[in-house]
């Protein structure tokens, strides 16, 4: 048998080997298949994995149920804020408490009522202001604890 190794010649442009003297395509060889399988491993990989779209897919529904149950609290404030500002104009502690009751029985505020709110006389007028805190439950033992607090000016 003649050695065929010198007749063999690689075609960069096509990566296949053929026969020289036959001019048939010849099988790649296992060097070759060990060079395709070290240049693929050299790609480096791109993308999210599933336990990575998982863990971000998890930590938003954790946030959005916790947002879902913060917000609520927040524009209770804001109405707070708003329901103190319309007590304000009273001459009174005692009918600037009674504005404020009735303004918090039509916002449906129940956080707060008109006897945790406190006047401080400032000149002719007084200031009132108002602190409370609400408590989220997260999840077992874990609370999360928003303090508001607020006043006239």
């Amino acid at each position: 048998m003649k050695n065929t190794t010198k007749n063999m010649t690689t075609h960069t442009m096509t990566n296949t080997m053929t026969n020289t003297a036959t001019n048939l395509p010849i099988k790649a060889s296992t060097h070759m298949a060990s060079n395709i399988a070290a240049n693929a491993g050299l790609r480096k990989q791109r993308g999210a994995s599933l336990i990575g779209i998982l863990f971000f897919g998890g930590l938003l529904v954790f946030l959005g149920i916790i947002g879902a149950q913060v917000v609520p609290t927040y524009l209770e404030f804001q109405t707070i804020g708003k329901a103190v500002e319309k007590a304000k104009g009273a001459s009174t502690a005692a009918e600037a408490r009674s504005t404020f009751d009735k303004v918090a029985q039509v916002d449906d505020i129940k956080s707060i009522t008109s006897k945790d709110l406190v006047f401080t006389p400032a000149g002719n007028k007084f200031v009132i202001s108002y602190a409370y805190t609400k408590e989220i439950h997260v999840a077992g033992p874990a609370y999360l604890l928003m303090k508001y607090a607020g006043r006239t000016n």
